[in-house]
């Protein structure tokens, strides 16, 4: 009869695998996939505030804010980007010495970086976007009366 699951030894056996390819990329790579991570999950929670924002009922809100964030979440998954939060895992891989610990702190400060940069540029363009429309709404505004 044929397993559909993995066993934990199998499953650890490919987390270490998993992090033996993510320390092995380059910095580049690691530094752009992190950032596109933090720019994902930065839209799953801007999408999250904006889709909860007129709901009242706190159960529904938080059913829906919820809904809506893992969307971020898929979108790394499916990217292959690097969170910090799963290279955390490289930990595994040291343990069993298939990596340095140089190159694990190297993965994740360069990941942990990069998410929050990739965070922190989502969130100012959804800043100053909201800013220059205001601010085009102004002139417009001013148009009509001048």
């Amino acid at each position: 009869m044929d397993r559909s699951y993995l066993t934990p030894e199998e499953i650890a056996d490919y987390t270490i695998g998993t992090g033996v390819k993510k320390a092995n990329r380059t910095e580049i790579q690691q530094f752009m996939l992190a950032i596109l991570a933090g720019a994902f999950i930065a839209m799953g929670a801007i999408a999250s505030n904006t889709a909860i924002h007129d709901i009242s009922n706190p159960g529904i809100s938080k059913l829906v804010a919820g809904a809506v964030f893992s969307v971020g979440l898929l979108m790394v998954v499916i990217a292959g980007a690097e969170l910090f939060t799963g290279n955390c895992l490289l930990s595994l891989a040291l343990l069993e010495k298939k990596i340095s610990l140089y190159q694990m702190i190297k993965n994740l400060f360069l990941v942990y970086l990069g998410n929050f940069i990739g965070a922190h540029y989502q969130s100012a363009s959804c800043y100053l976007r909201q800013y220059h429309r205001r601010l085009f709404n102004r002139r417009r505004h001013l148009l009509v009366y001048f």
